[in-house]
């Protein structure tokens, strides 16, 4: 995946939206700076003569000061209202430019939820996989409904035989922990064996014997 940095990633709303920044920070800083420079401007030094007489000789000095001072605050206004353009003009580009970025961003908070909503989906059938293998190597066991209604129909029987319970030696962790459930309700029953513990036989006999045996001790 090739390698991706902030400025390339930027689309041309982006850059219209950065542009417009730029103006309004150009505008508000002059019109700031030429309030600044208006303040610190001289005052007015023949503002005293408003009400003493003023010598004659001063009225061509207050003439050329007025004059400079008119095209001072001409100046002024036309280089205050370029900062207002600017200022305007970097919010009008500022708004261009957010619409359409809130747009993608709109589109890409649903691609993320649409996303996040597939995971989730995902998740539940990983999950449900996941219990339906679980629920299929299970161990088996016998409930004790099962073990109750066991017990109790082969505690009618009259003339009780013990009853061995034969597994492989190859048997896993399983199938005796299956044997051994079977065992107890035989005990319970009362078809214990008279040693009380597992017939393990080594390997299954060739010629059927195992299975033979098998039947014979069911069937006692």
């Amino acid at each position: 995946m090739p390698e991706t940095s902030f400025w390339s990633d930027l689309t041309g709303w982006d850059w219209l939206t950065l542009v417009g920044i730029i103006l309004v920070f150009v505008g508000v800083a002059g019109e700031v700076l030429f309030a600044i420079r208006d303040f610190l401007a001289p005052a007015n030094p023949y503002s005293k003569y408003r009400s003493d007489p003023m010598p004659v000789s001063l009225y061509f000095e207050r003439a050329t000061w007025e004059a400079g001072e008119a095209r001072r605050v001409k100046n002024l206004k036309i280089n205050e209202t370029i900062c207002g353009a600017i200022l305007v003009l970097g919010l009008l580009f500022e708004l261009v430019g957010f619409v359409p970025s809130l747009r993608r961003s709109w589109n890409e908070r649903e691609h993320l939820r649409l996303g996040i909503s597939i995971t989730e989906s995902n998740n539940l059938v990983l999950r449900s996989n996941l219990a339906k293998l679980e629920a299929r190597f299970a161990w088996r066991t016998i409930t004790p409904s099962i073990r109750e209604k066991f017990i109790q129909s082969l505690s009618k029987i009259p003339h009780k035989r013990p009853v061995r319970v034969i597994i492989t030696l190859d048997g896993d962790g399983e199938t005796l922990a299956y044997a051994s459930q079977i065992k107890e309700m035989l005990t319970a029953a009362g078809y214990g064996s008279s040693t009380n513990d597992f017939e393990v036989a080594r390997s299954l006999l060739n010629n059927g014997r195992f299975l033979e045996a098998v039947q014979f001790v069911t069937a006692q």
